[in-house]
């Protein structure tokens, strides 16, 4: 710890890089879900699905909870519910594609 960063920095850090972790887990499982659609492995890719969900719905409980946002920059929060959002986005294209798509 530097003489400038304080514990309350050091927290806001870990909660921002363990929210950017579960958008990348989100994210990962997403990849997983399509690429085992292009196979034709439809259970394996809908678990997939489920998983990038539960990864997703606890950034979404974070961002909504305003005691714990609210220790977060407007531009770190800003960031944050940009790539929730886009996460977001294409669990839905992929939820309408791998249903309907295969």
């Amino acid at each position: 710890m530097t003489a400038i960063t304080t514990p309350r920095d050091l927290s806001r850090e870990h909660e921002v890089d363990f929210i950017k972790s579960e958008l990348a887990l989100s994210l990962t499982f997403s990849v997983l879900a399509e690429l085992k659609y292009q196979y034709g492995n439809r259970p394996s890719a809908e678990r997939s699905i489920v998983h990038a969900d539960e990864a997703s719905s606890t950034v979404f409980e974070f961002l909504s909870n305003p005691n714990l946002c609210k220790r977060l920059t407007n531009e770190v929060l800003w960031q944050l519910m940009l790539e929730a959002e886009v996460v977001k986005q294409r669990l839905r294209a992929l939820r309408q594609n791998g249903i309907d798509g295969t």
